[in-house]
């Protein structure tokens, strides 16, 4: 993708087309570079709102994607292994 020219508008299909690989392995390869942080996407919409097309950045190195990260800050943690016996009622809302 980076050997493309920079206004190549290039598509999912089109990437297949040019490579011997499938459309599935094509998503496949896009979605793992885009966890890796060597792809970012945005989605386009138009001028009434709908999304159109998704625009794909590359890039040579890996870029922190903090979309993806596989340890998420949990603001309420729950215990490992909560306490069951006796559990405490507070009065009802109404």
């Amino acid at each position: 993708m980076l050997s493309l020219p920079p206004e190549w508008n290039f598509t999912l299909q089109g990437l297949a087309y040019i490579n011997k690989e499938g459309l599935d392995a094509i998503t496949t390869i896009i979605h793992e570079l885009e966890q890796a942080g060597y792809i970012t996407h945005n989605r386009i919409r138009d001028e009434k709102g709908l999304l159109r097309e998704m625009e794909y950045t590359v890039y040579s190195s890996p870029r922190l994607n903090d979309s993806y990260d596989n340890n998420p800050i949990v603001e309420n943690p729950t215990p490992d292994n909560p306490t069951l016996d006796f559990p405490t009622q507070g009065k009802p809302m109404q």
